[in-house]
């Protein structure tokens, strides 16, 4: 394939390498074919905001970086980037928004770091070979559904902050047969371990 130019990015070879200089990053810059091809994405440290639904749908992206200048995931920004299996998040991170990596399927492992805040509803929702989740310790809001349909997780570790785990939190997790959950949790949502076929130790 040829190289794509312009005035934000250049796409050869399959890397996708966005241009210093902007600060914004937005799903409308990338036509079907950037989605279709870019199989790397490289985001220098000028970028300071992704858009909703920004690489949503690379269909062939298998690695990306967030830099340490980014702090906010926005809703549905990797939906459906079935092909995703290296992703390396800011250290910086606060928010994770609502379907950011829903459907991102070939994820086995995503490092969450301590001072991340929020993690919304069905953030991780059909990562089906996500196997081990850690959330940080500063962790202190979640949304409903977060690894719903994870059907090969098998362990999760949630933060100390929370209070009360959302309804189908852990709902269809086939494989899930353990799970730590913290000594100040005081609700379980509705659903939240439905379908959760072999879970054998809950610990506190």
């Amino acid at each position: 394939m040829s190289k794509i130019e312009n005035d934000f990015y250049i796409l050869e070879n399959g890397i996708l390498t966005i241009k210093p200089g902007h600060k914004v990053i937005r799903k409308e810059l990338f036509d079907e074919t950037i989605r279709e091809t870019t199989k790397k994405i490289i985001i220098p440290e000028d970028v300071t905001e992704l858009g909703d639904g920004v690489f949503s749908y690379f269909k062939a992206l298998k690695s990306v970086t967030v830099p340490e200048s980014i702090t906010r995931i926005p809703r549905d920004a990797f939906v459906d980037c079935s092909s995703l299996t290296d992703i390396i998040l800011s250290k910086n991170l606060k928010h994770i928004g609502d379907s950011a990596f829903y459907g991102c399927e070939k994820i086995t492992h995503i490092a969450l770091h301590e001072g991340l805040k929020t993690i919304e509803s069905r953030a991780f929702m059909c990562c089906k070979n996500l196997k081990e989740i850690i959330l940080p310790n500063s962790v202190d809001i979640l949304g409903k559904s977060v690894f719903e349909l994870c059907d090969n997780l098998e362990k999760a570790k949630i933060s100390k902050s929370i209070c009360e785990l959302p309804a189908r939190f852990f709902h269809s997790c086939e494989n899930l047969h353990s799970v730590e959950l913290p000594e100040r949790l005081t609700n379980i949502g509705d659903n939240c371990f439905v379908g959760c076929k072999t879970l054998k130790s809950i610990t506190y």
